[in-house]
């Protein structure tokens, strides 16, 4: 019997990628999250961790503002049947996100003035955090210093003690005659 020739083996499907929209809506519902923390951290004053927070928020929600607000509501509400790229449901989706978005700019904006100021805090903190830091490490390095010419002076003393007794008569062997 002759060989059959194998079928070409068939890559293992693929799943499919997460399209745009769902990983900014994914983004959208993250950065609602971070905005709810920032605020928990405004209100409770923990100022180095809303420094921290806050530029991540500050790119994400551009992100999200250029692309949802851009490109994506545009193409919702294209009138133009010829260019219209989303269905009905799709565009009310992406209008509802882009509304959502919205809403979070607006609260951000509110947080605005106290989350500069407390932007500002944070920063002082961190620069009397340092300077405590540097102060701590020239005390140190002082006390080193110090201990080090004690250590210096003690030797220098000794070996002036040590030069001024009187030296120990030569030994010299006698000789028999």
């Amino acid at each position: 019997p002759a060989l059959r020739a194998r079928p070409p083996s068939r890559p293992p499907p693929r799943r499919a990628a997460m399209s745009e929209f769902k990983k900014l809506h994914a983004l959208l519902g993250e950065t609602a999250e971070r905005v709810d923390d920032a605020e928990h951290l405004l209100a409770t004053a923990r100022l180095e961790q809303l420094a921290q927070a806050a530029p991540v928020i500050r790119r994400d929600l551009a992100h999200l503002e250029e692309r949802l607000n851009g490109a994506f509501r545009a193409r919702a509400l294209e009138k133009d049947p010829d260019k219209k790229i989303y269905g009905a449901n799709m565009a009310q989706r992406i209008l509802d996100a882009c509304a959502e978005l919205d809403a979070l700019l607006e609260r951000w904006a509110k947080s605005g003035p106290a989350l500069q100021a407390a932007e500002a805090a944070a920063a002082r903190m961190a620069c009397e955090k340092a300077a405590a830091t540097e102060a701590v490490a020239a005390a140190a390095e002082r006390e080193r210093l110090a201990r080090e010419a004690k250590e210096a002076a003690a030797r220098a003393a000794a070996r002036a003690a040590e030069a001024s007794q009187p030296a120990a008569p030569a030994r010299t062997a006698a000789v028999a005659d």
